[in-house]
């Protein structure tokens, strides 16, 4: 119905064949237009299976960013209104990063490293890093580029 009802306006983007011709050559040009077009038919083409994401935090991260799309968000205050903002990353005493002698060194608890620790958790995401960092042999992690 509403595709019709466009169609059938008498002014529009759809009306005037020679207007609708000259805006889509006009934004054929624009490359901002081409790149986001190029992106936005790669996400349309791709098979969902290679879109999803495989980790279970990553999917839950997702679908948690994607509901609050849809919150109902209250107008911010002024900025001369509102607070200081303060980030605080660590969890009570949790450390946050770890040089090479904190990874590699076995804890007592576990009987393995941190870093076997963390490799054998997130399987998926220690996969993906040394495919980012493109290190073919995993011995060579600590070597220098």
């Amino acid at each position: 119905d509403r595709l019709t009802f466009l169609l059938s306006m008498e002014n529009g983007f759809i009306w005037n064949d020679n207007y609708a011709s000259t805006q889509l050559d006009l934004v054929s040009k624009n490359e901002l237009f081409t790149t986001a077009l190029h992106k936005m038919h790669g996400l349309i083409s791709a098979h969902p299976d290679d879109v999803e994401p495989k980790s279970k935090e990553a999917k839950r991260r997702l679908t948690f960013f994607v509901n609050s799309l849809f919150m109902d968000i209250p107008n911010s205050p002024n900025m001369q209104d509102m607070m200081s903002w303060n980030v605080m990353t660590p969890f009570y005493s949790e450390d946050v990063t770890y040089n090479k002698s904190d990874l590699t060194k076995t804890e007592k608890t576990l009987g393995v490293s941190v870093l076997l620790y963390l490799q054998t958790l997130y399987k998926a995401d220690w996969q993906h890093f040394v495919e980012r960092m493109k290190i073919t042999d995993e011995g060579q992690i600590w070597s220098k580029k």
